[in-house]
């Protein structure tokens, strides 16, 4: 079962998520690491942390196997029997954020995972289609990014992820070099973005339509992008 862990959240409560869900192996980038080695000691269940990309794995110390990931993929076969799963058995595991208590697991089945894709794909949904170039900017853990990673599988289109660099100037620029037509982010993000679009010669015309969530999107930050940049700011939930 995959489980998206949210290291912004303060260290007891990466603490308590990872032993309350028993999580036995972590995957982390290498620009994380350091912050991984702080909470790494208190996870009493992990034993397995794999490592993606080139840094250096050192301070996460010896208490558990370390691995590479490109050092597990090596020389295994690019295809293998998928295992016969019940649809309804847990496939992903997102906790809440803990604002009245401990945050609270919750799990996400193979089917529901399968049919709010069909939903984001849907014309009445995000209307995800080969043709288009999807801008994911909500992380995993936020309600797994929405189902955005899933539908773009779903509908063969091509999906783009900002990595840590969630500032206006470094979105924007992304916006500018790999011409995604729609995006997704909570309306903070937008009003950091518009702040640096209205100084800077930018050129985010492939950007058609943009679902925001999690919080109340000001009618004037969906006016702004409309008139200004001709970007159609949508709003799912939250």
């Amino acid at each position: 079962m995959l489980h998206t862990l949210n290291l912004r959240l303060f260290p007891d409560q990466i603490t308590y998520i990872a032993n309350h869900a028993e999580d036995h192996a972590v995957i982390v980038d290498s620009t994380l690491i350091p912050l991984l080695a702080k909470v790494l000691p208190t996870m009493s269940t992990v034993e397995h942390v794999v490592v993606v990309g080139g840094g250096d794995p050192a301070p996460l110390g010896d208490r558990v196997a370390v691995h590479r990931w490109d050092d597990l993929l090596r020389d295994k076969p690019e295809r293998f029997d998928w295992p016969a799963l019940d649809e309804r058995d847990a496939a992903a595991l997102c906790y809440t954020s803990g604002t009245t208590g401990n945050p609270k697991g919750v799990a996400y089945s193979h089917r529901s995972i399968w049919l709010h894709s069909m939903q984001v794909c849907a014309p009445e949904g995000f209307g995800l289609s080969p043709a288009d170039r999807e801008l994911a900017i909500v992380p995993m853990f936020h309600a797994m990014s929405w189902g955005i990673p899933f539908a773009a599988l779903m509908s063969g289109a091509s999906l783009v992820m900002p990595d840590r660099f969630l500032q206006g100037a470094p979105i924007a620029q992304m916006i500018e070099a790999e011409r995604p037509t729609k995006a997704g982010a909570v309306p903070t993000i937008w009003t950091d973005v518009l702040s640096y679009l209205d100084s800077h010669d930018v050129d985010v015309s492939s950007l058609k339509e943009v679902i925001v969530g999690g919080s109340a999107c000001p009618p004037a930050l969906m006016a702004a992008f409309r008139d200004r940049y001709g970007i159609e700011i949508i709003h799912a939930w939250g």
